[in-house]
């Protein structure tokens, strides 16, 4: 399972150094910028063998605190887990990363 946040109105493209006179002010050289407006996408997805799992948008602000993440692992990864423990046999285990919301003391 994993998870990752999207920031949806955050341009990413490259960024260029200008030189000369006011060039940085010129139109071309200007990228917009969003003063409000700005929303957090969290989505927490998981996979087995062939299978995938659910896809899941975070609600509030799209970021991953412990206790969303037992919720998120109580409703969504473990009626997937066990579906998979039924299809793959006992070796089918969770895979995590060393993300705080992972390491909780609540999550263990």
């Amino acid at each position: 399972s994993d998870e990752v946040t999207f920031h949806v109105g955050e341009d990413n493209n490259v960024f260029y150094v200008t030189r000369g006179k006011n060039e940085e002010f010129k139109e071309q050289n200007l990228k917009p910028t969003f003063k409000s407006g700005r929303i957090t996408v969290g989505v927490w997805s998981c996979y087995c063998g062939d299978k995938m799992g659910p896809l899941v948008i975070i609600p509030k602000g799209g970021t991953i605190t412990a206790k969303r993440y037992i919720e998120t692992l109580k409703k969504y990864f473990i009626p997937f887990y066990r579906r998979m423990r039924r299809k793959y046999g006992l070796g089918v285990v969770i895979q995590e990363d060393n993300a705080s919301w992972h390491k909780a003391k609540e999550v263990r």
